[in-house]
Parts: structure tokens; C-alpha cells; sequence
């Protein structure tokens, strides 16, 4: 058991020593045998004295910082990764515990920001951080969510930035439902949309779906013209998209309601065949930007649409993989996603959602909104720290692996 233990000390001496430029392997073995085995204190007071003498040290700043999380002292985590990251900014492992630390404190936009900077080639790190960033995002959306209806009154009072949108699922009304799942497919992609407008800033639907869940709207989150300046209120937004869905052809009507006037701006009205449903969200996008007096450029026009499927399967896949996501059924999200990507492997929407749908075993966003600050950084804590040591592991095998590959060549010739 010891010798495993020195063995897991040796390899993470060794991604330190590749990681990080200028520090003594003696004083990493001395700071590791410390981490590995809780004496924290100890660390920090070897951490200290090496900064004394090497005060520009990425490696030591880091390893000061992840001493000083692990015995919760937040404050000083967070200073001496900031020093590290002034140092080396964005550096990659001091990023991972920053934003740790921003979460024990409950600076969760600091915390997202800076887990949204995180940059790797260690990718099974980068691939759990955006998984881990969802349940971060969600949960800080929902406390946001509750915290604006507390204060409804006063947001009511504030007006909301002109250029400001936020795209509401449209009304199914299909005699069987049928557009259920579609509906929160297109609002998806109408945001994608309207996103690549740079004189607009767009509510994530992340945000919005949090603020139908605290408003009991459920997965409908149906708002009429009537409604809208209230919703528009709590989430923000000037302008606010909502529509309805028909059957036959799939016909949207759209309409534009503004929060400061309480009234809609003006209403437009599409219609497509079911196997031309692809050209609703350039068609909508292009309509909120008229109907807000935004004139468009010829570049702006070509982007609408390219992230976007002609395959009404794997946007019906895509629709039902957000349903179970809002649902907090990660297993069943993700299987969605992965259905889309079988219809439509080129969808970067669908893509990027089943890379960052979280892994099955998550917590839900209920039990993180009953955890503590501290609780919830423990919580994310261990999924970082195995993170780390899945890639120190999947590093140590290809480093094998091409080490045995030279040997064989080595061979070869003689």
C-alpha cells in the first residue's frame, strides 16, 4: 500500500516537473509527500519559505493556493492563485483550483469565468471541466432565478438595456403536442442565432429555463405578449421572442414584446414544410432583428443557419435531449444528444451539448441548491482531483506505450 502510494507520488512529481518551469524536485517531493498525506500546514510552511526565494514560482503560487483550499482558508487560495495567474495568466492548473475556490466563496460568475478560460491539452481535464461548468452554470442560474423573484419589486423598477433579448419556447399548439420537443429545439438555435448579432446581448436559455422553473412554468415555460414584461423584468431583457407553433406546415408566429413599454412591438408569421423546418430560425432571427429596427450586414445574414441541421430527427433528438437536461436526467440527456449526433454528426449545437452534458452520476441541481458553498466546492473538488489523476494516468500509459513503440523500432533494424 506505501509503495503505491510513493509510486502516485512519483508520477504526479513527474506532470508537476513537466507542467511547471523552475522548481527543485526536492522541494516538489517534499510538498507532495506533505499534500498526499493532509499535512497541509506543513506544505504551506515548506511553500512559503521556497516563495521566499523564488517568488515568481507558477508552480509554488499554485501549490500554495491548493494548500490553503484544502484547509478552506479561501481567502488566501484565492490570493495566491490570482498571484499565480498574474505570473502566467490562464495557466492551466492554477485556473482549475482559482475557480474551486471562487465557488467556496460563492463568486460563481467568477467562478464560471474562470473554469470558461480554462485551456489544456490535457484533454480528459478539459472535457470534465465542461461538464462540470453545466452543473455549474444551472445551479447559479436557479439561485439567481430565486433570488429575482425575492426582488421582484425592485427589478420592476429598472429598465433593462435597450439592445437586450431573450427568446421564449413558443406555444405548442399542435392538436397532439407534437412540436413539444421541437419547440425548445428552435428557441436553441433562434438564440444561436441571434447571438452572432454583436450590437445585441442574448439571455442564455440556461438562464431563462432556471427563471420558468422558480416561476412553476415547468418544461413549457410558455409566455404570452400579456406576460412577457413580467418575465422580461426578472430575467433582464428589453425584448422579449415568444410565438406559437401550428401544425400542418410547421407555422410560427412570432411575436416582439417590450418590457419597458408592456406592450408587443410588431408580429410575424412563417411558414415551412416540415423537411424546410431548417429555415424557421434564420427566418425568425432575421424578423426580432426588423421587428427591433436592427439593420443587418451581408455578413451577419450568411452566418445565420450554419450551426444549425436540415435532419428534423436530430432536431427532435436535440429538443428531447434539452427537455431531460432540464429535467436533471443526465443519462437520458445524453443519449438524446448522441441520437442527434447520429442524425446530424456535423451539428455543432448538438455537439457542443453532448460535451457538456454532465456525466450520469452528477448530483441534480436540487441537491446542489441545498449544499453549502463549502459543500458544493467539496463536491466539485473530487471531480477536479480525479480529473487530474485520470489524465496523469492516461499520460503515464501513452508515455509507456511510445517509449515500448521506440524500443520496438530500435529493434527493428538490426
Amino acid at each position: 500500500m506505501k509503495r503505491g502510494k510513493y509510486v502516485i507520488v512519483f508520477c504526479v512529481i513527474g506532470i508537476i516537473c513537466l507542467g511547471f518551469s523552475g522548481c527543485g524536485t526536492v522541494d516538489v517531493l517534499k510538498v507532495e509527500l506533505k499534500m498526499q498525506t493532509g499535512d497541509y500546514q506543513e506544505a504551506i510552511t515548506i511553500l512559503k519559505a521556497y516563495l521566499k526565494k523564488n517568488p515568481d514560482s507558477v508552480w509554488g503560487r499554485t501549490q500554495l493556493g491548493r494548500a490553503y483550499l484544502n484547509i478552506e482558508d479561501l481567502d488566501l487560495a484565492i490570493d495566491s492563485l490570482s498571484k499565480a495567474q498574474q505570473i502566467q495568466p490562464k495557466e492551466p492548473r492554477s485556473t482549475l483550483f482559482l475557480g474551486l475556490a471562487y465557488i467556496g466563496k460563492e463568486q460563481y460568475e467568477k467562478a464560471i469565468a474562470t473554469w470558461e478560460g480554462y485551456k489544456s491539452n490535457n484533454l480528459i481535464i478539459t472535457a470534465e471541466i465542461k461538464k462540470q461548468l453545466t452543473l455549474l452554470k444551472i445551479t447559479y442560474s436557479r439561485k439567481m432565478a430565486q433570488r429575482a423573484l425575492i426582488e421582484e419589486e425592485k427589478l420592476a423598477t429598472i429598465k433593462p438595456e435597450k439592445n437586450s433579448f431573450a427568446v421564449c419556447y413558443y406555444a405548442d399548439a399542435s392538436p397532439n403536442n407534437s412540436f413539444r420537443a421541437f419547440q425548445k429545439a428552435l428557441a436553441a438555435m433562434v438564440i444561436s442565432d441571434l447571438a452572432k448579432i454583436d450590437l445585441i446581448s442574448i439571455v442564455e436559455r440556461i438562464k431563462l429555463q432556471s427563471l420558468f422553473f422558480e416561476m412553476s412554468l415547468g418544461q413549457t415555460g410558455i409566455v404570452d405578449p400579456s406576460t412577457a414584461p413580467r418575465v422580461g423584468h426578472l430575467i433582464g431583457a428589453e425584448n422579449l421572442v415568444v410565438g406559437t407553433l401550428s401544425s400542418g406546415s410547421i407555422r410560427t408566429d412570432t411575436s416582439l414584446a417590450s418590457t419597458s413599454k408592456g406592450e408587443v412591438v410588431g408580429n410575424a408569421a412563417i411558414t415551412a414544410k416540415e423537411d424546410e423546418f431548417f429555415n424557421l430560425p434564420r427566418e425568425i432571427a432575421i424578423n426580432v432583428a426588423e421587428l427591433a429596427g436592427i439593420k443587418l450586414t451581408g455578413v451577419q445574414l450568411k452566418l445565420f443557419g450554419i450551426d444549425h441541421t436540415k435532419s428534423y430527427e436530430a432536431a427532435i433528438s436535440y429538443g428531447n435531449a434539452l427537455m431531460a437536461l432540464d429535467s436533471d436526467n443526465w443519462k437520458d440527456a445524453r443519449e438524446f444528444f448522441k441520437k442527434a449526433l447520429a442524425a446530424d454528426p456535423q451539428w455543432i449545437l448538438a455537439l457542443e451539448g453532448y460535451r457538456s452534458c454532465p456525466p450520469d452520476s452528477s448530483p441534480t441541481i436540487a441537491q446542489f441548491l441545498a449544499m453549502s458553498s463549502l459543500s458544493m466546492m467539496k463536491t466539485f473538488m473530487v471531480v477536479v482531483d480525479n480529473a487530474i489523476q485520470n489524465q496523469t494516468d492516461d499520460d503515464r500509459r501513452k508515455e509507456a506505450e511510445k517509449k515500448q513503440l521506440e524500443k520496438s523500432d530500435g529493434g527493428g533494424g538490426h
